[in-house]
């Protein structure tokens, strides 16, 4: 295992690559823009490509499917943004799932969607819904303490879709 990158500038000073990708993934994307150090803008690229390719640990929801789900149905409702597991779909089941909750918009499951879902500002409360839950999709336990080195741990130990290993 390789040791956690830690920013040591701006309002996520001393906090681990991992922990930011977490609760403020735009931001994230914005360190790869401005990020002069080959070392870390690798450490971004490494983080950034197991953030949208990793395989969801959540079934289906139409009945009777184990398949791995793909896509995630968010709901804008005025108290804000809604996601959960109870409307995530397979390829082959996503029509099914989409009749059971007609006025959500589904997105694969990756952290990229979430600049596709809020194309201008997100509030803090919608952006922090979608990132738990995403989080969640990886594997991560929900009462789990986010420490740098189990945060670290956890993503380079996901299962990536299409292949084994990649190398950085």
């Amino acid at each position: 295992m390789s040791e956690y990158v830690e920013i040591t500038f701006g309002k996520y000073k001393g906090k681990s690559l991992e922990q930011i990708a977490v609760s403020d993934y735009p931001y994230f994307k914005w360190l790869k823009g401005i990020i002069l150090s080959d070392r870390i803008r690798e450490s971004i690229e490494e983080l950034e490509y197991k953030l949208n390719h990793y395989v969801p640990q959540l079934s289906c929801a139409a009945s009777g499917c184990s398949k791995t789900a793909e896509f995630m149905s968010v709901v804008a409702t005025r108290f804000g943004v809604s996601v959960g597991p109870a409307y995530v779909g397979c390829a082959e089941h996503i029509e099914q799932i989409r009749s059971m909750h007609p006025k959500a918009i589904y997105y694969p499951i990756k952290y990229d969607s979430l600049l596709q879902i809020f194309s201008g500002k997100p509030t803090r409360a919608d952006l922090q819904e979608l990132l738990d839950f995403l989080l969640l999709t990886t594997g991560w336990e929900r009462k789990r303490r986010r420490t740098k080195r189990a945060m670290k741990e956890h993503f380079d130990n996901l299962k990536l879709m299409g292949e084994q290993l990649r190398l950085f």
